[in-house]
């Protein structure tokens, strides 16, 4: 008797550190929500911002002491003045249109690099190829030197 009273209780402590604790299951659920949040902010859409962003696609930022210093210089929005600037330059394109095409900068396809690099995409709907850029801000104006372009 003494032995199925011992094999008893060795079955009753059995079972209780077989059964989830209240304790773990809080956790479980605690963890489930921290993986959902998460997930949901893989999922949202980056906000836009200036700092650490050269262009929406890009994934190559300028650095936050780069923007400030181009805002010392005179440009309000730094990556949407120079961008905005480039558009106006397409002399910088030495390539020739061909079929009529005119020569021009790609807006999506224009990224700041740096507080002194640019990159950008040019086309004339027909013909296309790539700039690298170098620019320089002073009291608000942009300076552009075409460093390197080849077409595609």
């Amino acid at each position: 008797m003494h032995t199925r009273s011992l094999l008893l209780c060795l079955l009753v402590v059995l079972l209780a550190a077989c059964t989830p604790a209240a304790d773990d299951a809080t956790r479980v659920a605690t963890l489930q929500q921290q993986v959902d949040s998460l997930q949901a902010l893989l999922r949202a859409p980056p906000a836009p911002a200036e700092v650490g962003v050269a262009t929406p696609a890009t994934g190559i930022p300028i650095s936050a002491f780069e923007v400030n210093q181009l805002k010392q210089r005179g440009l309000a929005h730094p990556v949407a003045d120079l961008q905005a600037d480039l558009m106006q330059h397409t002399d910088l394109i030495e390539a020739p249109a061909s079929l009529g095409g005119t020569m021009r900068f790609l807006e999506n396809q224009t990224y700041i690099l740096t507080g002194r690099w640019a990159l950008a995409a040019f086309e004339d709907g027909h013909n296309g190829g790539w700039m690298l850029l170098q620019y320089s801000v002073a009291d608000g104006e942009i300076t552009w030197e075409v460093i390197r372009s080849y077409i595609a």
